[in-house]
């Protein structure tokens, strides 16, 4: 049942971003509108973002068990980490789509990494974040949807997740001292280096990535398809870490992928629910996966936890499922998975 609801909830949110004012279509047109300024084909974030840069030292994890039950507290997250087990809000959402918008429109990067956009803007779209991030503003109770003010409760969320960046475990932005009230404390934002700023002291001003660098490359039509938000925050993670481990192999089309339990938590500090998102991410055609011969459908293995390293589930990434529209792939899939829930007629 508790599998029921979930994708009955789902396939709501999709709906609502679909149906009406159809948000999909306008903010992925928004989307184009930025990247058009310099179509970048792929857009960098770098690794830390994702990854412990560095790694954690035998000294952090002395004594700490690295397995997912009990899930050890370990310190130095990455961002994508925090980000991807909050269960709502758009934090990690606007966390991928700033970089997005500041390496298409180099304009919107100012001095001292000032963003260059308020929450919502007077001006002719896209010309804030409320333009290009897709938030279902509905609030439900039971069966009566009540009364809102939509563009309100998004400007509310949007605002959350600014604040949600600029927590001290996160430190993707920085906010004025002075926060003053309602949304104007969120018209000075500085972007910062989207590694989390674990390995210095102070806050380093964002700037785009450079050849030097190690990165997650994220292709423009992860964004401009609408799949930046047709996803989970796990399944969003998952699919990172995928690509981070793609660039760690040397970045080569097939190259194929595999990690430990302890090296997902050792490194990436992903959650086993995170991880067990790649059935979707298959679904939806964004990966290629090879089953582990000795794992039984409920996660055990045959023969126990010590075997080949043979013969662990192995991923490719799937660059041409990007192409396809977000949130109908989903979508369809979703309501796929359960005889109860009929299609929604063509968009």
């Amino acid at each position: 049942m508790a599998i029921a609801a979930e994708l009955k909830s789902r396939r709501e949110h999709l709906e609502a971003i679909v149906d009406g004012k159809n948000l999909d279509r306008l903010v992925r047109d928004n989307l184009q509108d930025v990247w058009k300024a310099s179509t970048p084909p792929e857009i960098l974030i770098r690794s830390g973002f994702v990854r412990r840069i560095p790694e954690l030292t035998d000294s952090e994890i002395k004594g700490i068990r690295i397995v997912d039950k009990p899930r050890p507290v370990l310190p130095r997250r990455p961002p994508l980490s925090v980000l991807a087990q909050k269960p709502k809000g758009v934090g990690l959402r606007l966390a991928v789509t700033l970089p997005f918008l500041v390496q298409s429109n180099r304009l919107l990067l100012g001095a001292d990494a000032k963003f260059g956009w308020p929450i919502e803007s007077a001006h002719p779209s896209p010309s804030g974040l409320i333009d290009v991030l897709v938030v279902n503003a509905n609030q439900v109770s039971g069966k009566e949807e009540l009364a809102v003010d939509r563009p309100a409760n998004r400007k509310r969320q949007i605002g959350n997740a600014i604040t949600a960046l600029a927590e001290s475990d996160v430190n993707l932005v920085s906010l004025p001292e002075a926060l003053g009230q309602g949304y104007r404390k969120y018209k000075d934002i500085r972007l910062l280096v989207e590694d989390g700023g674990h390995k210095r002291v102070g806050a380093t001003p964002y700037r785009v990535p450079d050849a030097t660098e190690p990165v997650v490359r994220i292709p423009a039509d992860f964004y401009l398809n609408g799949w930046v938000h047709a996803l989970t925050n796990r399944e969003i993670a998952m699919w990172m870490m995928l690509r981070d481990l793609h660039e760690r192999a040397g970045g080569l089309p097939g190259t194929e992928l595999d990690i430990t339990a302890h090296d997902r938590l050792r490194d990436y500090d992903l959650t086993r629910a995170a991880w067990e998102s790649f059935k979707r991410l298959s679904d939806y055609g964004l990966i290629i996966f090879k089953a582990d011969p000795n794992r039984r459908d409920n996660g055990t293995v045959v023969g126990g936890s010590r075997r080949p390293d043979s013969e662990r589930h192995r991923f490719y990434l799937n660059d041409d499922g990007l192409k396809e529209p977000g949130v109908d792939t989903v979508y369809k899939q979703i309501c796929e998975e359960h005889d109860n829930l009929p299609l929604r007629g063509p968009s």
